[in-house]
């Protein structure tokens, strides 16, 4: 019997495996064009043709498309020496680093949550903030396209509470609608204090729903926790990245992947430690 689980459990971890690696390639896809995508559509270029599935997957170098060997995630990459097939043109490495990181979360969560409904909850909000995350630093944006629907389906899944055996998700609806709104309008108020204080703006709108979305799924308590550990941990990072000179003072520092690592860390680890507190103190 224990040799029948422990077979099990390394198909398990080995699917886990698998799958963030080929979401962590489908990450590195949609973080590359739906910038562009946004651009065009603001623009209102009238070559519109590019989307995230067409034209299909290819060197930005040469245009020539990718093999399906040429598309397996990190090992293709490996393979190739890190250089196109056709051109020889250098792969950006953030590709594979993206799919490996990408895998790593996605094992990690398998392992916290195990199999059930929970699990694909938890891996979509991720991945969702992956995404995100990676675009904010490289854009200074949180696209709609992603966070409306994100608000949209942490509301959805409450409807399905209460859920036997959940330990984080499936929030009862009243609980979510509170939490989506407390989400959006803390940020607001923070950034309208700001502007009053500083007269510029402080936090990009794209913020405040990406916070509404995780308000949908967690509740107001985390999010309130969220706000306050994400703040530290921008303020630790910004200013240790002014003191060595990676960047200004001035430069603007994208909120949103601060937001989401102190959801991810709140969802995977801190969650019952802050409702101990809440129950002992309330």
């Amino acid at each position: 019997m224990q040799t029948i689980f422990s077979q099990y459990h390394y198909l398990y971890l080995l699917s886990a495996i698998i799958l963030g690696l080929i979401v962590g390639s489908f990450i590195t896809m949609v973080i590359y064009r739906l910038p562009i995508i946004i651009g065009n559509s603001y623009k209102q270029n009238k070559n519109k043709s590019l989307n995230l599935f067409y034209p299909a997957s290819h060197c930005t170098s040469c245009k020539n498309s990718l093999t399906v060997l040429q598309k397996i995630p990190f090992f293709s990459y490996v393979a190739l020496g890190g250089k196109c097939g056709f051109c020889n043109e250098n792969i950006p490495k953030r590709y594979p680093v993206i799919e490996i990181f990408t895998s790593t979360i996605t094992v990690l969560i398998s392992l916290r949550f195990g199999l059930g409904w929970e699990l694909l909850v938890a891996l979509l909000l991720t991945w969702t903030l992956i995404t995100l995350s990676v675009i904010d630093i490289d854009h200074n944006i949180i696209p709609n396209s992603i966070t409306f629907p994100l608000i949209c389906f942490g509301l959805f899944i409450s409807i399905f509470y209460p859920l036997e055996d959940s330990q984080i998700f499936f929030i009862n609806t009243e609980d979510s609608i509170i939490g989506a709104i407390f989400g959006y309008t803390s940020l607001w108020c923070i950034n309208w204090i700001f502007l009053l204080i500083t007269k510029k703006e402080g936090i990009g709108y794209g913020d405040f729903k990406l916070l509404a979305g995780i308000g949908a799924f967690l509740g107001w308590e985390l999010t309130l926790f969220i706000i306050v550990l994400s703040s530290i941990l921008g303020s630790i990072i910004g200013i240790s990245l002014i003191m060595i000179k990676k960047i200004k003072r001035n430069h603007p520092i994208p909120f949103g992947p601060y937001i989401s690592i102190s959801a991810w860390l709140t969802m995977m680890y801190i969650k019952d430690d802050i409702f101990f507190l809440l129950n002992f103190f309330i």
